[in-house]
C-alpha cells in the first residue's frame, strides 16, 4: 500500500510539474518587458529599443521570421542589428526599409538544450524625426522549435510619442541689461534737454 501511495504521489507531482511547465508561453517584447511599453522623446532625440524573446522554459527557438513595423515619418530608423550573442543561429538576415524591418534566423544545431530561456534578438536605433506617435509592432511572426514545429507566442508592442522641443526661456545677460538701461537713460536726458 505504501508503494502505491508513493507511485501515486510521484505521478501527481510529475503531472503538476508538466502542467505548470505547459503554462510557459514564449513572449516577444521590447526591452524584455514582457508587456507593451510606452516611451516619450523630443524631436531630434535618438533612442533604441531591443527585441527580446522570453518564456522559453519548455521550448527552444530554432527559427524565426518576423516583421517589425513602425511609422518612419515619426521614428526614423537609423540602424538595426542582430545581437552578437545569437551564436546558435547559422543564418541571420535583416532587411530594412522606410517603415519595416524583416528579421530571419535559422539554427541547424541538433541540440539546443543549452539555449537561454530569454535572450535578445536585435537592437533598433531610431531618431525622433517629427511630432506624432509611432507604434512599433511585430507582424507576420513565425517561430519554430528544433523539430520545425511552430511555436505560439504572446506579442507585445512599443508606443513611441514624439513631442516638440520646448525652447528654454531666455534670460538677458547683465551686459544686455546695462546697454538697455543706458540707452533709456540717455533718451530721457535728451528729452529733458529739449524741453529746457
Amino acid at each position: 500500500m505504501k508503494f502505491l501511495t508513493k507511485i501515486a504521489a510521484g505521478c501527481l507531482l510529475a503531472s503538476s510539474f508538466i502542467a505548470s511547465s505547459a503554462l510557459a508561453t514564449p513572449m516577444l517584447s521590447f526591452n524584455n518587458s514582457g508587456a507593451d511599453i510606452s516611451q516619450t522623446y523630443n524631436v531630434g532625440d535618438s533612442f533604441h529599443v531591443d527585441l527580446w524573446i522570453s518564456g522559453l522554459e519548455t521550448d527552444d527557438l530554432a527559427g524565426f521570421n518576423l516583421d517589425v513595423e513602425f511609422d518612419g515619418s515619426v521614428t526614423g530608423l537609423l540602424s538595426a542589428d542582430f545581437d552578437l550573442g545569437l551564436s546558435e543561429f547559422d543564418l541571420l538576415t535583416l532587411n530594412d526599409s522606410t517603415n519595416l524591418v524583416n528579421l530571419d534566423g535559422v539554427s541547424f544545431a541538433f541540440d539546443l538544450l543549452g539555449q537561454a530561456d530569454a535572450f535578445q534578438i536585435a537592437t533598433f536605433n531610431f531618431s525622433a524625426s517629427s511630432i506624432g506617435s509611432s507604434i512599433i509592432n511585430l507582424s507576420h511572426v513565425v517561430l519554430s522549435d528544433a523539430f520545425a514545429f511552430g511555436l505560439n507566442a504572446d506579442i507585445f508592442k512599443a508606443t513611441i510619442t514624439v513631442t516638440g522641443n520646448n525652447p528654454p526661456t531666455s534670460v538677458p545677460e547683465p551686459s544686455t541689461l546695462f546697454l538697455l538701461f543706458s540707452g533709456l537713460g540717455l533718451g530721457v536726458l535728451a528729452n529733458m534737454r529739449r524741453k529746457l
